[in-house]
């Protein structure tokens, strides 16, 4: 017996075979349920959605003796001799059968009844292609059309149908199926044949076939032929002709992390096997279409969904850059069909899309890094003269340095001014009662934090009033001072910083965890008109609670580096505590984490659940390569940014607005 390929071989015979058309497969049960079947019927879609099969198992199921709830039976005479030859049932193909007397020589032969079934039915494909004066003809059948005769029409131009045959007959819309009824169909039949195929390979298949079923056979049958061990996508991108998904991501992150010689290199390597360059343009705007929605999904689902490795390096980009890498590959695509030189066109466009932007940061960034050296030499000059006599030196500054530097102070860079904005609403909010907003270690004694929450004016230190009046003391000299970290603190501290965390994850609370997790989610919308609390709570809500142990301690988790060193620092501490202990909660300290280093612990303890000892830590800590910069403890820090002193002393405050 001669091989039969797979779409002609696993035809469905039934209604409960057929994939998709959900809709359209139940009216037509219905119809034969209650015996309400009409004299024509129009099936229009794209190819392969499964028209002709439809048509076949309708013709045959109004015919079924023994009908099973609108479905054929297999059991009565005219099912099992339906396969042999049977003359109730005549299939024409409009192409060849397209003229007037064809379509009269039909309704002659329409005349007379079935032979063994109850309806004689006339299956007509491609119908759109029969010529006017065969529709005319057509049309008088379709006005008066015997009892036991039933027309099913079947087109993929739907536009071409008179209106006079439309209104006379039921139309059903076919869908191209979706990807989840083709992969799973061709997953079930890659097991019956005994393919051994990946499931990536199915995808691609699916992809290919543009909601066709019988595409989707026809090209798994296709790949089965070459390659007759194990199918991979790499097999169904040679049989195609386009390039492998694999080759389509790597490029594309290479172009957006603007790797110009990396993405070059790939071009060559897809050109050299020949592949079609307009195919190739067209998988990146596929590319960057799906980064556009998983962009958008993320901003939504940010804190619910976790980053993969992939994800987290499509995120190192700006959206302008993405704007910017979309409208060089639709003129490309333009350029290509109008030029013979593509591969110099792609190759020029790959240099634009990486260097456009980058040259644009580049020149702004010196620009400003040397704004920032000369007024910073500046203000070292200066720096004595105005602590002697500081009113003196405003008034040789405010009005002279408006003036003469104007055009200097337009070309701020607006990405500093953004850091000194956000950096300057905190400062500004209600000062803290100590002089000194040092880090909090994660570890320190709560009886501290205790003492600096109880303090009062009356018992504010020198220093602390001297700040307040704004009045000159050595305390002031050592705010200007460079911020020092803690030398004692090496892996012996970041050793007691893990005990502290694994002390918490095992006693943990679960049921407050969660009221506090349901609290955090209106955390930022809660305070957002509140001035004192605006800033905190900000901070917090880019952070996530992950643990919380009975005794009140939490864990949390940043992405951000600056929110992550910003909620250790003491006057923010204490505001958090604050905002979380309005809320009937009491919880007595917290320690941050960025998320890797919470992943790597996560892990660690999970391993060694549920009582790490102490050497296990001990070996964690030293191998778990933590920034021991970013957990150090800050002994001090300037009341004020560097920045915004400056352009205090420089312009004077007076013309200096902080914009919150």
């Amino acid at each position: 017996m001669s091989y039969l390929v797979l779409y002609r071989k696993y035809r469905p015979q039934t209604f409960a075979d057929v994939v998709g058309q959900e809709i359209i497969i139940q009216t037509l049960k219905n119809a034969i349920r209650y015996q309400k079947i009409n004299h024509c019927y129009l099936f229009s879609g794209n190819k392969g959605t499964g028209k002709t099969t439809l048509a076949k198992i309708f013709a045959k199921a109004i015919n079924c003796l023994l009908p099973n709830q609108g479905d054929v039976c297999f059991s009565c005479h005219y099912c099992q001799n339906f396969t042999k030859a049977n003359t109730d049932i005549t299939e024409i193909d409009g192409a060849s059968y397209n003229g007037v007397d064809e379509i009269r020589e039909l309704q002659d032969k329409a005349q007379y009844k079935a032979h063994t079934g109850k309806y004689k039915v006339y299956i007509i494909d491609e119908v759109h292609v029969l010529t006017p004066n065969a529709f005319n003809a057509l049309l008088k059948i379709l006005e008066e059309p015997p009892e036991h005769v039933v027309f099913i029409l079947i087109t993929t131009e739907i536009y071409k149908i008179p209106d006079t045959i439309f209104s006379r007959a039921q139309s059903f819309a076919f869908e191209n199926l979706n990807l989840k009824n083709i992969t799973a169909q061709l997953t079930k039949i890659a097991a019956l044949e005994n393919m051994f195929i990946t499931e990536d390979a199915i995808k691609s298949i699916a992809c290919h076939s543009e909601g066709g079923m019988r595409n989707a056979l026809s090209l798994l049958d296709q790949v089965s032929a070459y390659q007759n061990n194990l199918i991979t996508s790499e097999d169904v991108a040679n049989i195609k002709g386009t390039v492998s998904a694999s080759i389509i991501k790597k490029m594309f992150q290479n172009l957006l992390k603007k790797e110009a010689i990396k993405a070059l290199q790939l071009l060559h390597k897809v050109i050299d096997s020949g592949k079609n360059i307009d195919l190739l343009i067209l998988d990146l705007i596929d590319a960057i279409k799906d980064y556009l929605i998983w962009n958008a999904k993320n901003k939504k689902d940010s804190k619910t969904s976790p980053l993969s490795q992939d994800q987290k390096i499509l995120l190192l980009e700006e959206t302008n850059h993405i704007d910017h890498f979309l409208r060089i590959l639709i003129k490309l695509q333009q350029d290509l069909k109008k030029s013979d030189q593509k591969k110099s066109l792609v190759e020029i466009a790959f240099l634009q899309i990486c260097s456009l932007h980058s040259f644009q940061f580049q020149a702004n960034l010196q620009e400003t890094q040397q704004f920032v050296t000369n007024k910073t030499n500046i203000y070292n000059n200066e720096q004595a003269s105005l602590a002697l006599d500081e009113t003196n030196a405003k008034e040789n500054y405010e009005p002279t340095k408006l003036t003469q530097n104007n055009t200097e102070k337009k070309t701020f860079d607006k990405t500093e001014k953004i850091k000194l904005t956000k950096l300057a609403s905190i400062a500004n909010e209600k000062p803290p009662k100590a002089p000194k907003t040092e880090y909090l270690h994660p570890v320190q004694d709560l009886q501290s934090q205790n003492n600096f929450s109880q303090k009062t004016p009356n018992n504010s230190t020198t220093s602390e009033l001297t700040q307040q009046n704004n009045l000159p003391s050595q305390n002031s000299q050592e705010t200007k001072s460079p911020t020092k970290k803690n030398p004692y603190f090496s892996n012996s501290s970041l050793c007691d910083l893990i005990s502290f965390a694994i002390n918490i994850l095992s006693n943990q609370d679960e049921p407050t965890k969660n009221k506090i997790t349901n609290f955090w989610t209106n955390l930022k919308n809660r305070y957002s008109t509140h001035s004192y609390y605006k800033n905190v709570s900000e901070i917090l809500d880019r952070g996530k609670i992950v643990a919380l142990s009975q005794s009140q301690q939490m864990i949390l988790v940043f992405e951000d580096e600056d929110a992550f060193e910003l909620v250790l620092q003491k006057n923010i501490k204490q505001k958090a505590l604050e905002i979380l202990n309005n809320d009937t909660f009491a919880i007595t300290d917290y320690i941050a984490f960025l998320k890797q280093d919470w992943q790597a612990l996560e892990t660690f303890y999970n391993k060694n659940h549920p009582h790490p000892n102490q050497a296990s830590i001990a070996k964690f800590t030293a191998t778990c390569n933590f920034d021991l910069d970013l957990y150090q403890i800050k002994a001090t820090q300037p009341t004020k940014p560097a920045i915004i002193q400056l352009a205090y002393d420089f312009f004077g405050k007076d013309i200096v607005e902080i914009i919150n």
